[in-house]
């Protein structure tokens, strides 16, 4: 059963007199260790409120437990990167998938820019990407190659945008690297073609 805080202390005290009178005679104290019923009665729903309060924050802590296991396993199972940067393009934070996409374990990520995992010709575009998003605080977005060697290179398409607090960079990295090979195809494919008609034209 899912356990809530009462909204007023009136509404715990209620629901603690009623707990009571449902109580066994024997669970009180003895009358005579109280100058006055009245005290023991305090006493007695003031337990009650207690042990009611307890439940509900017992509930509530497991309920938010979790809530944080499916967080994580959403932020690190999901299909897409996730990256958090400081200022300095440095990585704070970031999911299986977006180590996965830089090629390297997570443990060996975590305080390195992540420009240094980006293809050299391509590194200032991520760097111009973060400064932006943090003068802007608008989303920006943009292609790049990761670190390696044609034709071996992989493409990942980078969205940004500022967190809540302005302290961070959120990235969404996508692998973009059949899309980027389709597209390479369809224009040699166009470039081919137009010049065969232009031969034939001749």
């Amino acid at each position: 059963m899912r356990h809530q805080l009462p909204k007023t202390a009136a509404k715990l005290r209620q629901l603690a007199e009623a707990s009571l009178v449902k109580r066994p005679l024997a669970a009180a104290l003895p009358l005579a260790e109280f100058e006055s019923t009245r005290l023991l009665h305090e006493l007695q729903v003031h337990q009650i409120e207690l042990e009611m309060q307890n439940e509900a924050l017992r509930s509530a802590q497991f309920e938010i437990e979790q809530a944080l296991v499916r967080f994580s396993d959403f932020y690190d199972f999901s299909p897409t990167g996730f990256v958090s940067l400081k200022p300095d393009g440095s990585i704070i934070q970031i999911n299986l998938l977006g180590a996965q996409l830089l090629g390297k374990e997570r443990t060996y990520l975590l305080g390195e820019r992540l420009a240094f995992f980006i293809h050299r010709a391509d590194r200032h575009l991520v760097d111009t990407l973060v400064q932006q998003v943090f003068a802007t605080q608008v989303i920006q977005s943009c292609e790049v190659a990761l670190a390696g060697e044609a034709p071996l290179l992989r493409f990942i398409k980078i969205n940004a945008m500022l967190s809540a607090d302005k302290q961070e960079c959120r990235l969404v990295l996508s692998d973009v690297t059949e899309l980027k090979k389709a597209e390479d195809k369809r224009r040699l494919a166009a470039l081919v073609f137009n010049s065969i008609d232009a031969a034939m034209m001749v």
